[in-house]
């Protein structure tokens, strides 16, 4: 398997469609998207997760928006972190990708968060741990080296 970007693009995908799939069925979108770039920022290089959130942009927004540009960053920043964080790779790419996305939340509408805490906590520990779950998944696929 040395194709990692075909996969993670792939990944990718298939979490956009999970995440259109939960918000038609029950209203609310958990952002598995999101998830998925931030745990690829520990398995890519940089060329290649730039390439893969460009792509992810292109998917999510049609426009150029605030929401675009933070959208894309929480990767980045999270490619930079990966090496000052003292804990395991997927213990940091899951609390990595649950702070993000309540980051991505409290940036975009704060008023909105405050006033529905417990559920922009509990859809940020979901994302976290399906990361955790994605970390795993792509471990037994690439390894990892810490």
């Amino acid at each position: 398997m040395r194709n990692r970007f075909g996969i993670f693009f792939v990944v990718f995908l298939l979490a956009v469609v999970l995440q259109l799939k939960i918000h038609y069925l029950w209203g609310f979108s958990l952002d598995f998207a999101l998830g998925v770039l931030i745990v690829a920022a520990w398995f890519l290089s940089l060329r290649q997760l730039f390439l893969l959130v460009s792509l992810g942009i292109f998917v999510f927004f049609s426009s150029y928006d605030f929401d675009l540009f933070f959208f894309g960053l929480i990767p980045f920043v999270a490619y930079f972190i990966k090496r000052i964080l003292p804990w395991q790779g997927w213990f940091s790419a899951g609390l990595v990708a649950a702070a993000g996305t309540l980051l991505f939340y409290v940036v975009l509408s704060p008023g909105v968060v405050i006033s529905h805490t417990l559920f922009f906590s509990g859809t940020a520990f979901i994302v976290g741990m399906a990361s955790v779950s994605f970390f795993f998944i792509f471990e037994s696929l690439y390894g990892f080296e810490a």
